[in-house]
């Protein structure tokens, strides 16, 4: 197995790569690099060469190399190999998107622009796992600048970018979206939500389209609050919540009513 994945990994790993990799190599031997040297056979001079380096090391001695360490070492080795690919797939991407984002600016017509901006949409479905918490807030912002262009352009292109988020993220990010959605000045919109939070506008969405419909069968965007004779408030809405010592409590229109007339309790609407 250890030949097989040096084989399959030395081109793909370059000389400070394999410099490092040695150097994990030589401490784990006992701090000897003649001894490691000697364990991927290879000759103890060309070990010493690696200082001054004027060309790229052998294929050859980067299987020899790769063999060793991952005979030896195997976690700690494909631990380093995984870390250093994903960083350079990452910024490979990176490369990509942006380059198609860049040409999407010199397209002449239509057709042009959809093939380019189909490329990108691809790419982050395809890619998504390294675009993960690393790349996120980059490539969304290329979104947006992408759909506002083709807005501008009267192109029709709504993308449907992948955002992958761990229980953690979404355990923050939920509450978050309720709360500036019930709580800051309204009304709203979802794209300022997307841009306070720094929350993809996806998710914004949905969330808010499953408060509006769980919360707000019928709506009435427009619609005032009606006082009654009594001085309070009642909601135009099925559902509202009230608040009497401090303590809040989801409730709906029919309980409201309940408490008319009831000087202790303030009742508000949720309005979108």
């Amino acid at each position: 197995m250890a030949s097989y994945l040096a084989e399959k990994y030395a081109s793909l790993v370059n000389a400070e790569m394999i410099m490092t990799l040695f150097e994990k190599l030589t401490k784990y031997l006992g701090d000897s690099r003649a001894k490691a040297a000697d364990e991927c056979g290879i000759t103890r001079k060309a070990i010493y060469d690696w200082d001054n380096l004027k060309e790229e090391i052998k294929l050859s001695t980067k299987e020899k190399v790769l063999d060793q360490l991952l005979e030896q070492m195997p976690v700690e080795t494909l631990d380093y190999l995984s870390k250093q690919m994903h960083d350079y797939s990452s910024d490979a991407i990176m490369s990509y998107l942006s380059t198609i984002y860049e040409k999407t600016f010199d397209t002449k017509t239509e057709s042009e622009f959809l093939q380019l901006t189909n490329r990108f949409e691809d790419a982050t479905k395809r890619y998504a796992g390294l675009i993960y918490k690393k790349l996120d807030y980059e490539v969304d912002d290329m979104a947006k600048q992408l759909v506002s262009l083709a807005k501008s352009n009267s192109i029709l292109w709504k993308p449907t970018l992948i955002h992958l988020y761990d229980s953690e993220d979404l355990k923050k990010i939920i509450p978050q979206i309720i709360n500036a959605w019930i709580y800051y000045g309204l009304p709203q919109t979802p794209e300022e939500l997307s841009l306070r939070l720094k929350v993809p506008l996806e998710v914004v969405n949905v969330v808010g389209q499953t408060l509006n419909k769980e919360f707000f069968p019928i709506t009435h965007p427009k619609q005032s609050l009606e006082k009654t004779s009594s001085g309070i408030t009642k909601l135009p809405f099925e559902v509202g919540y009230y608040i009497t010592n401090k303590t809040k409590t989801m409730m709906s229109n029919a309980a409201t009513r309940h408490y008319e007339g009831s000087s202790s309790t303030e009742v508000t609407a949720l309005t979108q």
